[in-house]
């Protein structure tokens, strides 16, 4: 009632008809109402395009511009070899636009698309191969928030990574066998990256690397190293009426949209995001209001 009471003064309007309003808005036919879509609708339906401060998004991975290397050092030679990549970053931004200051990765998947082959010559007449096999990559634990630099780069340390797949071998002296990934325990791993916005495309893109010793029982047969760079993407679509930004349509955005009453372009006052109105007006007028009331009480999550 706090919000509500100094709304109606702010506006000049009486609360009996500030409610009228949101009643009969909302029950309004579409005509009411222009560009006004429910949270979560196609980009040429928003007005407003920005996330959610602190809200875990999924960034999907984009294989035509993620790489993972997969090498090992086995006996002293070393190959390595390359595939595309798909899978998911879950990541909180702060402060919920662009720029960001802060995001934190607490989640990721990562899953190699094309099988490993490794090839190792001895002594230069004697061959090896090693082939991996649904190979990935998985979070056990994050690291603390990180900055975001103005250069749009930050550095997440102090994450726990495992690998996931097989390993089938067939080596000289070491024989014939599998190398199961997943048995090790997770290792720690550093996240250097960049994070922009393109309204509505959010894009991650993190570097890291996974260093995994090479075991039979207790004889070390070598070195795995799974590293490479990986490119996410998320749209993001925003409610109209949200003018406090917290997910929900309520008097906190009667109060943002109250301080800008009923001013026009140019006057210390006028706030673009509430001129809702698709396109706009230069001026803050019922027709927004109307806006407020078809969105009332509607959520971004």
């Amino acid at each position: 009632m706090k919000y509500s009471s100094q709304i109606c003064n702010h506006l000049g309007l009486t609360m009996p008809v500030l409610l009228a309003i949101i009643v009969s808005s909302a029950f309004a036919s579409e005509t009411t109402v222009t560009n006004a879509p429910e949270p979560g609708n196609t980009p040429a339906d928003v007005g407003i395009l920005r996330p959610i401060p602190g809200y875990p998004y999924t960034f999907i991975v984009d294989p035509a511009r993620s790489n993972i290397e997969v090498s090992a050092t086995v006996m002293g030679q070393t190959d390595s070899d390359q595939s595309p990549a798909t899978g998911w970053i879950k990541a909180k931004l702060n402060p919920g636009q662009s720029p960001f200051e802060t995001t934190r990765i607490e989640d990721l998947s990562i899953d190699l698309t094309e099988q490993i082959d490794l090839s190792f010559w001895f002594y230069v007449i004697v061959h090896g191969t090693a082939t991996g096999t649904d190979i990935g990559v998985d979070m056990n634990a994050p690291g603390p928030v990180a900055f975001i630099e103005d250069d749009d780069s930050f550095y997440q340390p102090d994450n726990l990574l495992s690998a996931r797949g097989i390993f089938a071998y067939d080596m000289p002296v070491i024989g014939v066998g599998e190398e199961d990934l997943s048995t090790a325990d997770p290792f720690p791993s550093d996240l250097v990256g960049l994070v922009w916005q393109d309204w509505p495309e959010i894009t991650m893109q993190i570097d890291f690397e996974i260093e995994y010793p090479l075991e039979d029982g207790d004889e070390v047969l070598g070195t795995a190293w799974i590293r490479g760079t990986v490119v996410a993407t998320t749209n993001v679509y925003w409610a109209l009426a949200d003018l406090y930004a917290d997910g929900l349509i309520n008097f906190q955005d009667f109060a943002v949209f109250a301080s800008a009453w009923p001013a026009i372009a140019g006057d210390p006052e006028y706030d673009p995001l509430c001129d809702m109105i698709n396109p706009a007006e230069g001026r803050i007028n019922a027709a927004d209001l109307r806006i407020i009331a078809a969105y009332w009480l509607a959520t971004n999550h």
